[in-house]
């Protein structure tokens, strides 16, 4: 038992001795401290330790060193020759503190791969440093030289994480060389202290991959160093925002004198982990009064970065002092596409309610034209985790709730969505929805959860047991508690569905496979007719149903019975495809639709014998991927695995079934560790014979380099679709079968030739997505001319192109010309910028020419892009046409380079863009003046516009700026930029609100602006609004009055419209 004496703590050179004798045969973990004493006695017991531990070197896994300063130093006059530790993987050594003068460590560790320095200076620590080193933790409070810490960053190219805390010296001239940089390509988690100004030049001096999750530490000391830290990192934080789309910014407290500012990507991004791309600013040890200054200064270094935010959760925030509250409101101003709050615990709800009556106008101040432009597209508001009030307390919830709910503004749709709520009852939200409601149109709903004891759930499950659609409980639950509940008979016939953390609890989500005996043939219309009963905390999954009753009795029970079993079959299989379709809309659970077995006997039985039904599922489990596949019997299934949050165990549960049932899959979606998908693929795996699958995902959450394929043989594979998979894993499934191919590969370069080959071996392909980075050609790919690829059978086409290797791809590849085609250009290299729309531009001018692409569609693309759109008109479609279409997507291009951008799309789409006569704005912003004036170049270029429509109140917002400006000569931007223009159409516009006389005034407003810009220059232009917002109709007289007195012939034509 060897393995007992691994963790070896050596207190006396005995201990020592005796601990590590057994363990040699194996690889220990040794932890020496020794006391800081002044005089430290030679031969002594620290000298006999060291020999121990010298003597045993080789067989040493982990070692952490604390030792005084007399035995560093007789350490090093002791070994002439370096200590040698063969085995040795984490070394953790920690000097006396301020101690200058430092020796070199003598220690060699080839296999050294995790290094913590507590106090070393980066020369001391230098030989121990190597290719083989993964994680290097330097903290040192002193100054020390630039070359020593760039020379030893330089040494550990494979790094994977880097904390750094060094206070860099000013170096005298001609000390170093300036251009010196470290290269750390595999880096993934970096953290360094910025207390120092040298430090933006060590920041300066690092190249890494833009995937690092980046923390930076600020300190503030004296408010001009500040700002001038926060102006150098200020860049780079903008930079790696708006290059990384990181839409999301969480504000914590940190600690008790700091601030945390975290940016991230959005919760429904599923293509990165939680830290994965993301980039932190922590201020440190400011007092109150210094917080005024710190947020004045973040929000001016950092604006762009806050001015892209959508999703911002607070949590453990407090309002200091009032200047203090000030600056927040403008902080939070310089969000203004926020569209998600998520407070989470109180303190969070507190900092909201404390800083609203300086964020927003109320129904208690009179003048309303003073509203403040903060979060104007603010949609959700979260509580997460807030206490309400006390049970002793019977109003104290509904008072905090409506003192949170009065801070909000007035005349927004804002939805106020509470989660794991306590102390809050049913009658306390409908009292708070009155009287809101009664102050003004703030809240449209308010939706809140809670997560019931244990102890009432089996009350309302015995109560309700023939309605319950599922329930919850704490793992930690004992039998006895089940048995007092009396719910221990029926626990064997729950079915589980989900798992859920609260805190440190667990609880597991179960729905009922064979319910208790109910009534049949009736379905229980009235849920709460006996009184005595209590009502349910929290919101139920209500059961929706169908039944026949009677007008003069609405409580009446129907026998479902009396329906033709053709009718019940109908029924019950559209119920369940729709629920199934909501379930993964809504992300909710893929088996929701199991609660139909609660019905009535008859849909029990019906789905029992079904076996269609239980064809298509989610694999949570060996044991539910088994259940599903016994049910559908003999039936093709549909599976799909997102295992990747699973433990190891559990994934190879669920493949031995299905790699089992193989032989009768149709359909299988797999995303896994990477660690589980190597397993799978390296070596001679036995390979699953999958004789009947037609469609086939595979999905890992990074790309691994390793020579592999995927185990899987098929005959009649049409769908492929993979990602993070290199060319050689997915080369085995390729087949004149293939119908439809998508692979997504970001991290990994790939060589033309793989690509190529690739592309002909499925000549009957009619769906290619192809988002892959390539390798440029080397010397003697230029001298071999490649042969075309022909795909004469594709209709849809998506190619991402960032290089000039991806337009020799384009120029292969020959496709029918009635194929839609979807172009992205990736623009972050702005020397190829340039040749990448013209290289593209020769194909979209011959297809919009031939085919008759008339309309045109523009907006956003991934929120910092544009998208062009050529698709037929809307009469040709309804003529039985088709619906070809052609998108040009151009993105990853910084905002100063948008009117470079515009002029050459502008310049090489010519031909293309004169074409156009429907021109719609959809999902467009007018985020600032420079994307307004860029535009306006592309408009130049459509001269044969004569229709314009925009859709939704951002986009007529957008139309309106390109428009509205007038020229020196009196004509407006429609006169001179559209001149053939007949019509424009907004459509969904939000004018203003009809409620009150300073609204109307709004809409009045927003209507006539749009008809003056119509007036000058082009007399004839109708004006059609399609569903308007909020427009009245003496609001449509009273501007056609007016532009007919200003001799406008024009018309406004109304059609339809909406009142909220």
């Amino acid at each position: 038992m060897s393995a007992v004496w691994d963790n070896i703590e050596a207190t006396k050179a005995e201990v020592a001795e005796y601990k590590s004798a057994p363990g040699r045969a194996r690889k220990s973990a040794v932890e020496a401290f020794f006391a800081d004493d002044d005089e430290v006695e030679p031969g002594g017991t620290d000298d006999k330790v060291l020999a121990v531990l010298k003597r045993d070197s080789s067989h040493i896994m982990g070692l952490k060193l604390d030792m005084p300063r007399e035995l560093w130093q007789r350490l090093e006059r002791s070994s002439p020759i370096p200590w040698i530790f063969s085995h040795l993987n984490d070394l953790h050594v920690t000097p006396p503190s301020r101690w200058r003068g430092q020796p070199r460590i003598p220690f060699l560790a080839p296999h050294l791969r995790v290094l913590r320095s507590d106090g070393f200076e980066a020369y001391a620590i230098h030989q121990l440093v190597s290719s083989s080193l993964t994680t290097l933790v330097l903290l040192h409070a002193g100054s020390q030289r630039k070359a020593h810490v760039l020379a030893t960053l330089r040494a550990v190219p494979n790094l994977e994480q880097l904390p750094l805390r060094v206070c860099l010296a000013e170096e005298e001239k001609g000390g170093m060389d300036a251009m010196m940089i470290a290269n750390l390509p595999a880096l993934r988690y970096f953290e360094l202290c910025l207390e120092w100004e040298e430090n933006l030049w060590l920041l300066g001096a690092l190249r890494y991959p833009d995937t690092t999750s980046v923390i930076f530490g600020l300190s503030y000391v004296r408010e001009w160093e500040t700002a001038v830290l926060l102006e150098g990192v200020g860049t780079i934080i903008n930079g790696a925002v708006l290059k990384k789309a990181l839409r999301r910014c969480t504000i914590r407290i940190w600690g008790t004198d700091g601030l945390m500012i975290w940016f991230s990507r959005l919760p429904g991004d599923t293509n990165h982990t939680k830290r994965e791309e993301a980039i932190t600013l922590i201020f440190r040890c400011y007092k109150d009064d210094d917080e005024y200054g710190i947020l004045g200064l973040l929000t001016e270094n950092t604006s762009p970065s806050l001015a892209a935010v959508e999703h911002l959760p607070v949590q453990e925030m407090v309002v200091r002092t009032a200047a203090s509250a000030h600056t927040w409101k403008n902080v939070l101003r310089a969000m203004p596409r926020v569209s998600d709050l998520v407070l989470i615990g109180n303190a969070a709800a507190n900092f909201l309610v404390d800083i609203g009556p300086a964020l927003w106008t109320h129904a208690a101040v009179a003048d309303t034209s003073k509203a403040e432009d903060v979060f104007t597209q603010l949609e959700n508001i979260a509580l997460d985790q807030v206490t309400f009030g006390s049970a002793n307390l019977v109003r104290s919830a509904y008072a905090y709730l409506l003192r949170f709910a009065q801070v909000l503004p007035i005349g927004r749709e804002i939805k106020i969505t509470v989660h794991e709520a306590v102390d809050l009852r049913d009658e306390d939200v409908r009292q708070v929805v009155l009287d809101v409601e009664n102050l003004g149109p703030v809240l449209l709903a308010i939706e809140y959860l809670q997560l019931p004891r244990y102890e009432h759930a089996w009350k309302v499950l015995l109560w309700a047991i023939t309605w319950v659609e599922e329930f919850r409980y704490r793992k930690s639950v004992t039998s006895p508690e089940l048995k007092r509940s009396g719910m221990a008979h029926v626990k064997r016939e729950w079915f589980p569905i989900s798992s859920h953390a609260s805190g440190d609890e667990q609880y597991m989500t179960y729905t009922l496979l064979h319910p208790l005996p109910m009534r049949e043939g009736f379905l229980p219309m009235a849920r709460h007719e006996d009184p005595t009963m209590p009502r349910p905390y929290g919101r139920q999954n209500h059961l929706t149903v169908v039944g026949l009753s009677q007008r003069e009795d609405t409580h009446r029970l129907s026998p479902i019975s009396r329906l033709p079993a053709e009718l019940m079959v109908a029924i019950l299989i559209g119920a369940i495809v729709d629920e199934k379709a909501a379930s993964e809309k809504e992300g909710r659970s893929p088996h929701s639709w199991l609660k139909f077995l609660h019905v009535c006997g008859t849909w029990r039985q019906l789905i029992y014998t079904k076996s269609s039904l239980w064809t298509e599922f989610n694999a949570t489990s060996a044991d539910v991927t088994q259940y599903m596949l016994d049910r559908s019997g003999a039936q093709k299934a549909v599976v799909k695995g997102c295992m990747r949050g699973y433990p190891e165990e559990r994934c190879e549960g669920i493949l031995s079934v299905l790699q089992r049932e193989s032989r009768r899959l149709e359909s299988l979606d797999l995303d896994m560790h990477t660690e589980t998908w190597r397993g799978y693929c390296l070596g001679n795996p036995e390979p699953w014979m999958l004789d009947e699958l037609e469609s086939l995902t595979v999905a890992m959450p990074m790309f691994w380099y390793a020579q592999a394929h995927l185990p899987f043989a098929t005959a009649k594979l049409k769908t492929l679709e993979s990602k993070n998979f290199d060319f050689r894993a997915i080369w085995p499934l390729m087949g004149p079968t293939l119908k439809k191919l998508v692979v997504r590969l970001d991290a990994a370069l790939q060589t033309p030739r793989a690509v190529h080959a690739t592309i002909r071996a499925v000549p009957n392909l009619e769906d290619l997505t192809l988002h892959v980075r390539l390798w440029r050609i080397n010397l003697i790919d230029y001298l071999v001319t490649p042969q075309s690829i022909t795909l004469p059978c594709l209709k849809r086409i998506e190619l991402y192109i960032n290089s000039e290797e991806h337009l020799r791809l384009l120029a292969l590849l020959q496709y029918p010309i009635t194929a839609s085609t979807t172009f992205q250009l990736d623009c972050q290299d702005s020397l190829v910028v340039s040749a990448l729309i013209s290289g593209v531009s020769q194909a979209v001018n011959d297809v919009v020419a031939r085919q008759g692409l008339h309309h045109c569609t523009m907006g956003e693309f991934n929120t910092s892009g544009i998208q062009i759109t050529f698709a037929r008109s809307r009469q040709e479609m309804e003529a039985g046409m088709s619906e070809q279409e052609f998108k040009l997507a151009v993105s990853g291009y910084h905002v100063d380079q948008e009117a470079n951008i515009m002029g050459q799309l502008a310049q090489h789409l010519a031909p293309a863009l004169a074409l156009i006569e429907h021109l719609q704005f959809s999902r467009a912003t007018n985020r600032n003046d420079r994307r307004a004036h860029a535009c306006k170049v592309l408009f130049r270029a459509m001269i044969g516009v004569r229709e314009l429509e925009a859709v939704g109140g951002k986009a007529a917002q957008f139309l309106w700026q390109i428009l509205a400006p007038r020229s020196a000569q009196g004509t407006t931007g429609a006169g001179r930029l559209c001149p053939n223009l007949e019509n424009v159409t907004l459509r969904w516009m939000p004018f203003g609100w009809p409620e009150e006389e300073s609204k109307i005034d709004k809409a009045f407003r927003n209507l006539l602006s749009f008809a003056q810009c119509l007036q000058v220059g082009n007399y004839r232009t109708k004006l059609t609004i399609v569903d308007g917002i909020n427009l009245p109709d003496e609001v449509v007289d009273r501007v056609r009055s007016i532009m007919v007195n200003l001799g406008w012939v024009g018309q406004i034509v109304v059609r339809g419209g909406w009142k909220l």
